[in-house]
């Protein structure tokens, strides 16, 4: 996963207006999940679009992956998490937040709160689908005026071998 953000956050630094400051924070060692790339890479698209959308004046988008080690007791305190090894990307912006009115409803399919024509409304559901798929979840959290943080869940690969992710040579 730490390769696969860093590959997918220099496309971001070119996508993302200048007035918004990228920040990725990787786990000092390799966080290995059995996931479908495309897909994670579309999760982590999706939450920084919707994020540009909420910085109309910039600010910050904070990227982050770490290991989550979460026992019965903690994973019960969690929405829709289980016991076990996870490696958790969070995505973390300064935009307006989300009302708690909304909350509940961003990853229904089609809801969305921008006007007719600027958006599907299938962002956010798409993401939510992708983790159903990785037997992964997601989770948010967020406060009007100060900012709204998702961390997907993503079940963690055991293994004492692995194949490095190879970083892509970009054409520019």
């Amino acid at each position: 996963l730490n390769g696969l953000v860093a590959n997918l956050s220099k496309m971001l630094r070119r996508l993302l207006p200048e007035k918004i400051v990228i920040q990725v924070t990787s786990a000092t060692r390799p966080m290995m999940i059995h996931a479908d790339e495309g897909m994670v890479e579309q999760v982590l698209l999706n939450l920084a679009i919707n994020a540009r959308d909420a910085m109309t004046d910039g600010g910050s988008l904070s990227i982050a992956t770490q290991p989550v080690d979460l026992t019965k007791a903690a994973a019960a305190r969690i929405s829709g998490a289980r016991e076990g090894k996870f490696v958790c990307l969070q995505v973390t912006d300064s935009g307006a937040g989300i009302s708690p009115d909304t909350l509940p409803r961003i990853f229904e399919p089609f809801f969305t709160t921008k006007e007719i024509g600027k958006c599907t409304g299938l962002g956010l559901a798409m993401v939510y689908g992708i983790m159903q798929q990785h037997n992964g979840w997601i989770t948010v959290e967020s406060r009007l005026g100060e900012g709204t943080t998702f961390r997907a869940y993503f079940p963690r690969l055991h293994t004492t071998t692995f194949m490095p992710f190879e970083e892509k040579n970009e054409m520019v």
